[in-house]
């Protein structure tokens, strides 16, 4: 339905005035709901991603099969022939499995000397394939809901369906945090040498001094966004730009400000009144202007050094640990047997076996030279300095829009072939990871240089329920020797072993292949379904006489238009628009 025939559902209904509620996913539809008459088109794809052949088998409806279609023989000039039964070619072999291709050729030969009428043959071909469709998504259904206890067809995917089972049966309340939209890091503007400033005066003083680009980010005092603050000195630290702030020593106290559209007098004044507050606060506050500061950067030789020597890094952000997976060959070619090993999924072992971070992280400031990550969980973003020589690198690299491994950023930058010469500085890698990666790089020789920031998250193991299912489904038949390892599994996995019993094995004898489906999707969805994106664009369909497009032209809001539905010349022209705050 949604890559092809929702189009034509949806222009339909526009074309006779009806404005239907839909949900994009680029140009395709996930779903039309028309309220009116109570009907939501949804695609069955999208809950059993599986050719339609595949249906009866997979759900053992026996009596039902897929038969075969000559597409390629449906043309304006072949609507009423009848006659011999088309050419094999028309079927498209080619394009079939092995097995297929040769389950259709019997099937040819016996049918090759029927008569064929196309538009009753089409007919038939359609109302099967409709068939088909329907009582297998009521068998997947009855079966969801017998394992699940959830309506899978309340929702539009798998992965909604499986996230309304997890959350309705397998998560205890409060466990999963609502995230800040941006994130935990305070996301207030500020500038490069307020960066460099403040880390100047860290560094004189070997101290630790929270800003916009460490811990939570800027902190709040008294209502007031300060640029840097040390608690162990109860010391407030301001920065001011004196464009921004209305510095008298740089402009006339009446010139507007372009930008606030206040005078520089104004800024200042202001500036003035939050520094009294903050010292009636008993907080000691120390200033630095723009202008000053220049002029010591110019005039100081120990700052020049230093400033020469630090990197200033963006904010941690957590997505930015989100890599692809490691897919290189290791040898190209290797001549010899060849063994093919399959083991059970790393998806599911991870849900089981690993931790899991649970309710509202909290930001930590890593002392100053503090390298030290093994008592720690969570997300970290660091300077490493990888070992020379490791055949297999742990740490994964951005670099020139490809994900790779290197030993050296600078090779990595400049795709060097050539043995590595670079020095350490230029060596070490700079990025957010994982503190279990990093653990393991460490002990493979990697180096930890420097900590920015720290997330510290807690932990739990969850999706038992859900693993619990899957070695049990692993086939559909159990003999004696099975039903022995099983037991000898159940030795080593409590769980198991509590539900290995003759009752439980006759049930193996007996499962659907859909519950082992649902089982592994289940465990797949609900990680990806809790990593999306919380800020999505938004979609309306808009008629081209309508006054929210006029609204959403003087709101602040970037228009996309992604497809337009009707002709100009006709009444209803819809347009389907995205939307996005600027």
């Amino acid at each position: 339905m949604k890559g092809f025939d929702g189009q034509f559902i949806l222009r339909w209904l526009l074309e006779r005035g009806h404005e239907p509620s839909v949900i994009p996913q680029g140009s395709k539809l996930m779903c039309v709901d028309f309220s009116p008459l109570s009907i939501k088109l949804i695609d069955s794809f999208n809950f059993l991603p599986m050719a339609l052949s595949q249906f009866p088998k997979t759900f053992g409806i026996t009596e039902l099969a897929k038969g075969y279609f000559p597409h390629l023989f449906n043309t304006a000039e072949n609507q009423d022939y009848i006659g011999p039964l088309p050419d094999a070619s028309y079927y498209s072999p080619d394009t079939m499995s092995v097995t297929a291709r040769e389950n259709f050729f019997a099937w040819y030969e016996e049918r090759k000397k029927d008569p064929f009428d196309f538009q009753k043959e089409m007919l038939m071909y359609c109302r099967s394939d409709v068939d088909i469709l329907r009582r297998c998504c009521l068998e997947f259904r009855k079966q969801f809901m017998d394992t699940a206890q959830v309506d899978p067809f309340r929702y539009i995917t798998i992965a909604a369906a499986c996230m309304a089972c997890f959350r309705s049966q397998h998560i205890p309340a409060n466990l999963i945090a609502m995230m800040p939209s941006n994130g935990y890091i305070n996301t207030t503007n500020f500038s490069r040498d307020s960066i460099r400033w403040l880390e100047w005066v860290a560094h004189q003083e070997s101290i630790t001094i929270c800003h916009a680009l460490n811990g939570a980010g800027e902190v709040k005092v008294g209502g007031i966004s300060v640029d840097g603050f040390c608690q162990s000195t109860r010391t407030i630290y301001q920065f001011h730009g004196c464009f921004f702030h209305g510095c008298l020593q740089c402009f006339n106290p009446d010139v507007v400000n372009p930008v606030t559209s206040y005078t520089m007098k104004l800024l200042n004044d202001k500036i003035r009144e939050n520094t009294e507050k903050l010292q009636r606060q008993w907080f000691t506050v120390v200033e630095m202007w723009e202008h000053d500061f220049k002029a010591e950067k110019k005039n100081n030789a120990d700052l020049k050094s230093f400033l020469s020597t630090l990197e200033i890094c963006d904010r941690l952000n957590p997505r930015d640990a989100f890599f692809g997976g490691r897919t290189n060959a290791v040898k190209l070619y290797h001549e010899g047997p060849s063994k093919y090993i399959d083991f059970t999924s790393l998806y599911p072992y991870c849900n089981k076996y690993s931790r899991y971070p649970v309710g509202h992280s909290e930001v930590l400031i890593p002392a100053v030279g503090e390298t030290d990550i093994e008592g720690y969980f969570g997300i970290v973003k660091c300077r490493v300095l990888p070992p020379k020589g490791l055949l297999h690198p742990v740490l994964p690299y951005r670099c020139k829009d490809k994900l790779m491994f290197p030993l050296c950023r600078t090779c990595s930058e400049t795709l060097q072939q050539t043995p590595c010469n670079h020095t350490p500085e230029q060596r070490s890698l700079t990025g957010t990871w994982v503190s279990e990666e990093l653990k393991v790089a460490v002990e493979k020789g990697y180096v930890i240089l420097k900590q920015e920031a720290l997330v510290i998250k807690m932990e739990v193991q969850i999706q038992q329920a859900s693993l619990d299912t899957k070695p049990h489904l692993k086939t559909k038949t159990v003999s004696a020797p099975d039903a022995a390892s099983l037991k000898d599994a159940g030795d080593n996995e409590s769980v198991l072993a509590k539900k290995i019993n003759d009752s439980h094995l006759q049930m193996l004898q007996k499962v659907q292949i859909i519950q082992r489906l649902k089982s592994k999707l289940d465990m797949k969805v609900d990680e990806n379904k809790l990593t999306e994106k919380a800020i999505l664009n938004l979609r309306e369909l808009i008629d081209q006489k309508d006054e929210r497009l006029k609204e959403l032209a003087f709101e602040k809001y970037q228009l996309k238009i992604k497809l337009i539905y009707g002709d100009v010349e006709k009444e209803h022209d819809a347009q389907l628009f995205e939307t996005h705050k600027k």
